[in-house]
């Protein structure tokens, strides 16, 4: 799916932005199960086409803080869509 390898894509930019070592070797992990069946079906299960808008919104936000070098926003802003992404893969295992 074309989406999710640009999603995937534009994570692995935000950890090499990190330029912290210890984060990109846990999001190794992270990607690992990313590109897992299970991942992939939640995924489906939680897909749509106004979640992608969100997301897109929400990767924008990040990308922002971060072209701005503001780290607290920055930080504030993935740790905000990590938790909805978490939530709405959640909600899909549920329903």
């Amino acid at each position: 799916d074309e989406v999710e390898s640009w999603d995937l894509a534009l994570h692995r930019a935000f950890i090499r932005a990190s330029h912290n070592p210890l984060m990109e070797n846990m999001y190794l992990l992270i990607d690992e199960a990313r590109q897992g069946e299970t991942w992939g079906t939640m995924k489906r299960r939680s897909d749509s086409t106004e979640r992608r808008d969100h997301y897109r919104k929400q990767h924008r936000a990040i990308a922002e803080a971060l072209r701005d070098r503001d780290s607290r926003a920055a930080r504030d802003a993935m740790q905000h869509h990590l938790e909805n992404v978490g939530a709405n893969l959640q909600g899909s295992v549920i329903s």
